[in-house]
């Protein structure tokens, strides 16, 4: 799973009844992931989507 993956599975699990948020969370997730997973070891050491999913 990628870092991607598991930022966007994390939101789910804390906010359960909140589909459009889900919704808004995948597509800023799925516009950002070819940036992200060009360097996923910095961006996950930083915190970086945690931080904006927050």
């Amino acid at each position: 799973m990628t870092y991607v993956d598991e930022v966007y599975q994390r939101v789910v699990d804390q906010n359960p009844a909140q589909p459009e948020f889900h919704q808004a969370v995948k597509e800023v997730l799925d516009s950002l992931r070819p940036v992200i997973e060009a360097n996923e070891a910095h961006y996950r050491k930083e915190a970086l989507l945690e931080r904006i999913t927050t």
